[in-house]
């Protein structure tokens, strides 16, 4: 995760764009609740839960098609 964090830096040193980490969030697939805010507290982020909407979508685990 601090290699990614690292990444994410050098991203905004070399394309002068801002990464706004209070504004992202991150949700964890098959993965513990601990993990997750680990990673959230390295990046700086905010955990995000499923089912969420992404531009106006209903994104959930579960779809029956």
């Amino acid at each position: 995760m601090l290699t990614l964090k690292a990444m994410l830096r050098f991203f905004e040193m070399v394309s002068r764009l801002k990464m706004n980490f209070h504004k992202s969030k991150m949700v964890g697939i098959e993965t513990s609740n601990s993990w997750v805010s680990r990673f959230t507290k390295v990046l700086n982020c905010q955990i995000m839960t499923i089912p969420f909407t992404y531009l106006g979508m209903s994104v959930a685990a579960n779809y029956k098609f």
